[in-house]
């Protein structure tokens, strides 16, 4: 319950590379939360890994798909100008944009693995993501404390039919 209660408060936030969180001042002009547990830093306003070099409002304009795009195509045409500066420019929006990508690539991949090893919670409404390392099929949801069978999702109760398979197996 107390996961829930956290949850729900807007100055909170939960650390994206463990299981910690903290209350962070939502006013505050730095977005960046550093865990107090295990140092690894989320921005507030997307509750993601931080975008490190970008500002939240920059991070929103190149992951839309269509400024993107557009950037794309500027910074694949040939430069207009022999001058070093605007070659320099285009370099470092090369290096920008393949930034950009390789962290959508990798978000991507997260989801895909995401969808593949874990399962959302069945209670009403919560839908949080669980993932199971091992040991039986009895879950209890961090979010909701709603208990259940890993295997078909069902309520959790001892004598249903993947608890009375796995005993006698």
């Amino acid at each position: 319950m107390a996961r829930q209660t956290l949850s729900k408060e807007q100055n909170f936030v939960w650390c994206t590379s463990c299981s910690a969180g903290q209350f962070h001042i939502s006013s505050s002009d730095c977005p960046e939360v550093i865990c107090n547990s295990c140092s690894a830093t989320t921005c507030f306003n997307h509750r993601i890994p931080f975008h490190k070099g970008l500002t939240c409002a920059q991070y929103d304009r190149l992951f839309r798909h269509t400024a993107l795009s557009a950037l794309k195509s500027v910074f694949s045409s040939p430069p207009q100008s022999s001058s070093d500066s605007s070659s320099q420019k285009q370099d470092d929006g090369k290096a920008l944009i393949e930034k950009i990508m390789g962290q959508k690539r990798e978000a991507r991949e997260s989801r895909r693995g995401i969808r593949k090893d874990c399962k959302k919670c069945p209670g009403s409404g919560c839908g949080a993501m669980i993932y199971k390392i091992d040991g039986c099929k009895h879950m209890t949801c961090f979010n909701c404390s709603h208990e259940f069978c890993w295997r078909c999702k069902t309520d959790w109760f001892y004598g249903h039919k993947c608890w009375m398979f796995w005993r006698r197996n």
